[in-house]
């Protein structure tokens, strides 16, 4: 038994096979200090949660036990306070937070708060308690985000628009229809992040370093307490893999994709050139030697940021592809990538929701352009095919000649002649079509092109009123869903602290 607990304060009980301590320089290169701020209080309930259960099991007596939980919890407000540093003698948080109840209690007590378990299962713990919490507050801001997209959709059924493929004018569509799009991303996105918490809450703890342990230990009772639905079983598995950091950082990144892509179109049509919409003052910048500049900064940001998230990714698929099975160092190192891309993707959420949600939409201009630029040709193509038997190739290659001759004209297509119509006609296939000239041009209408484009999926107000009222409903669901789990970790929280409280000295 080591001698006097006050004595111990000067030494290294994690170091008792290595004669020097780690030098300065060295415990500086390998420590993890700044990246366990985040999960100080994490780490504590885990240790708590696990000396519950080492009394439960009879393998600390219930004095020990309140002496444990009430230096854990004096350890916990003095980290609230500022008082509880980070010794950067140390190179993570697990051995401060135990040498703070050894200092307390002495050795002899403070010393069994380890028993059965290793650093190696304990942070695996507290990343996946940390990327819990953090999912369910993603979730949480992805779920208003959708709904200022389905406020905003629900105003803007017959606004319409032009809608781009190669940066083109492809076909008119309305700006509920553009917002429907990317209300489906995030709605999947909602549903990735439900899928990995659901594969992911899962208690590691009791795995040790590597095999298990020989105390007996129950992993079932703290994962009850901690708010986990099942156990990570396979002992290697659980301190070897971070395949769940690949999935959580990999979600992120396409999360961040999206949001990089609507950024793109926030910027390029809010240009004079587009003219289609406004961003409020408060989410631009101006210029230090251009005093009429009205610049994107915020959502410019947002589209920069995302780099640092994709690389978040490739960062832990090349640190982890040449890893040997078994716990290694390296594994410390996903922590940095993870927490940057936790942070750069709730706050561009927050920006463009903020962005959504004050934008000034130019109707007009967006109608004007869509009766620029020939937008309606497939629909005369298509016109064609029905009402004059032409296959659609002939069809296509046909108005492909007649919007030559337009632009060549200085006309839109809806503009040309009937007369001049049939000489084209006769020109591209050797024949001349009969076509009603009000016809034409109801045809050729954007406006009501959109009307009659009524498939499923489709831009026309009375299919996307549809899609709107179904994303609605599964908005709803998916936060019932969300709620339950987080009633669900309240509940096991709830009986987890009145054991600490109960059990702790008064």
């Amino acid at each position: 038994m080591l001698n006097n607990h006050n004595n111990n304060k000067d030494k290294n009980l994690w170091r008792g096979r290595l004669s020097e301590s780690l030098g300065t320089e060295t415990a500086q290169f390998i420590s993890s200090l700044k990246e366990d701020a985040r999960i100080v209080e994490i780490d504590i309930d885990v240790v708590e949660a696990h000396n519950l259960m080492l009394h439960k099991q009879g393998i600390i007596t219930e004095a020990e036990l309140a002496k444990i939980l009430t230096g854990l919890e004096q350890a916990r407000a003095d980290w609230r306070a500022g008082k509880l540093k980070l010794d950067p003698k140390q190179i993570d948080i697990h051995p401060i937070i135990e040498k703070y109840v050894i200092d307390l209690y002495g050795i002899e007590v403070g010393g069994k708060t380890h028993c059965g378990k290793s650093r190696n299962d304990q942070v695996m713990t507290d990343v996946l308690i940390y990327l819990r919490n953090q999912g369910l507050g993603l979730s949480r801001q992805l779920v208003e985000l959708v709904q200022v997209f389905l406020d905003m959709a629900k105003e803007h059924t017959e606004t319409v628009m032009p809608g781009y493929t190669h940066t083109q004018h492809a076909q008119s569509t309305t700006l509920a229809h553009y917002l429907l799009a990317y209300i489906d991303v995030f709605l999947r996105d909602l549903e990735r992040l439900g899928q990995i918490y659901e594969r992911w809450n899962k208690n590691p703890l009791g795995a040790c370093a590597f095999g298990g342990t020989t105390f007996n230990i129950d992993r079932k009772y703290t994962a009850g307490l901690l708010g986990f639905d099942g156990i990570l079983e396979n002992t290697i598995d659980v301190v070897s893999n971070r395949d769940f950091a690949l999935e959580y950082a990999a979600a992120l990144a396409i999360i961040a994709a999206s949001l990089s892509r609507i950024a793109e179109d926030l910027v390029v049509w809010s240009t004079y050139e587009f003219n289609m919409l406004e961003l409020a003052d408060n989410l631009t910048d101006t210029s230090s030697a251009m005093p009429q500049k009205k610049n994107p900064c915020p959502i410019e940001m947002v589209r920069g940021k995302a780099a640092g998230v994709f690389s978040a990714l490739m960062n832990l698929l090349i640190m982890l592809k040449g890893i040997p099975t078994g716990y290694n160092k390296d594994l410390q190192e996903t922590k940095p990538p993870l927490w940057q891309a936790i942070d750069t993707v709730g706050a561009s959420i927050n920006i463009i929701k903020l962005g959504m949600g004050t934008l000034k939409v130019n109707e007009k201009r967006m109608l004007e352009l869509t009766r620029k630029n020939h937008i309606t040709a497939i629909d005369l193509a298509e016109f064609l095919v029905m009402e004059t038997g032409l296959s659609f190739r002939e069809a296509h290659f046909l108005v492909g000649g007649l919007v030559q001759a337009a632009i060549k004209d200085g006309l839109q297509l809806n503009q040309l002649p009937a007369k001049r119509f049939k000489m084209i006609c006769r020109d591209i296939l050797d024949r001349e079509l009969e076509i009603d000239e009000a016809k034409f041009k109801e045809v050729t209408d954007p406006k009501l092109s959109i009307m009659r484009r009524q498939g499923i999926g489709g831009p026309a107000p009375v299919e996307t009123r549809r899609m709107l009222k179904d994303r609605q409903a599964k908005l709803a669901e998916i936060e019932a869903a969300l709620k339950e789990k987080e009633n669900k970790l309240a509940k096991a929280q709830g009986y987890f602290r009145q054991q600490v409280s109960e059990l702790r000295l008064k």
